[in-house]
């Protein structure tokens, strides 16, 4: 197996050098090209999107410029770092270079190699595929959950909250024992590491007070960080502390905001809290009318008491 993939990486360098110098025969900015290189850079990925962003003009197809770039990116693969690798994988597999036959085996090649180099984000990638069963790749959980657990250990905060889910939920009981403070060890982690979900998961436990101390400050805290990263649950959970003064200081105009944003962002309970309070009046004017807008969006969601709140709004109204 290791010599077949030391020869198709030969083969590819060999192709990717070829195509790359009959790129330079065209006139896409050589000359700066030329400067990049005799001053020792390496920034194969940079000098590629310096000819999508700088030297390809606008009569210039983008499938063209989307080649240039996809050639120079194989290039960076076989001679640059790891990250080269991960960047040509996640291209393939999100389609960037077109969804014709072949995409994906490609994509799932360059990014067993950044694997094989024990790249903390290639390794979240793989398992995430293995997770979902995404990218042509069969759901194996185990093999997803021994990824994430080499991606969690190079400090993947992604990863690490897969590793909290895998120890909260007891479906994966095969796997891996159910152990909640593991669990909430490996969410700690992700949240450290700036995972918005896990800033959630893990604030929820410290809002919850159910199998922790109560702790409203860290919770607020832990919220607030979610919410900077535009997470939707993260604002409306902000909005939850402030509405009610929990770890923070009381303001009911400030929560409504907070409130409409996450439903701006898909959340049905923020819209169904946003409709709550136009439809009492309480951080805002009453308005019925919009209060049925917000409540017809949670029902739209899911939400039973969004129906309930939306016909009991309409019956007011009514309509």
């Amino acid at each position: 197996m290791g010599n077949s993939k030391e020869r198709k990486l030969r083969e590819l360098r060999a192709r990717a050098v070829e195509d790359f110098q009959s790129i330079m025969k065209l006139d896409f900015g050589k000359k700066r090209f030329e400067t990049d290189l005799s001053c020792g850079g390496r920034d194969w990925f940079g000098i590629a999107r310096k000819y999508y962003e700088e030297y390809c003009s606008d009569d210039v197809k983008l499938d063209y410029k989307l080649e240039i770039v996809r050639r120079s990116l194989m290039l960076a693969s076989c001679v640059g770092g790891v990250e080269y690798k991960r960047l040509l994988a996640q291209a393939y597999l999100t389609g960037v270079f077109g969804s014709e036959n072949g995409q994906e085996k490609e994509g799932l090649y360059w990014l067993s190699r950044a694997v094989d180099e024990d790249d903390g984000e290639a390794e979240a990638m793989m398992a995430l595929n293995y997770f979902y069963a995404r990218c042509g790749v069969k759901k194996n959980y185990k093999k997803a959950f021994e990824l994430f657990s080499k991606a969690a250990s190079h400090g993947n905060a992604l990863a690490s909250r897969f590793m909290g889910d895998f120890y909260s939920h007891s479906k994966f009981g095969k796997i891996v024992s159910p152990d909640f403070d593991k669990a909430f060890e490996w969410y700690r982690i992700a949240a450290e590491g700036g995972d918005s979900y896990a800033q959630c998961l893990y604030g929820r436990e410290f809002y919850s007070g159910k199998k922790v101390p109560q702790d409203y400050d860290k919770a607020f805290a832990l919220f607030s960080k979610a919410a900077e990263q535009n997470d939707p649950n993260g604002i409306f959970m902000k909005a939850q502390c402030i509405w009610f003064g929990f770890g923070t200081k009381q303001n009911k105009s400030e929560a409504f905001e907070l409130f409409k944003k996450a439903a701006e962002l898909g959340s049905v309970v923020a819209a169904l809290d946003a409709g709550k309070a136009l439809y009492l009046g309480e951080g805002t004017e009453k308005d019925l009318e919009r209060a049925l807008v917000y409540f017809e969006q949670s029902a739209q969601g899911g939400c039973d008491e969004g129906k309930c709140a939306a016909e009991i709004c309409r019956k007011e109204m009514g309509a």
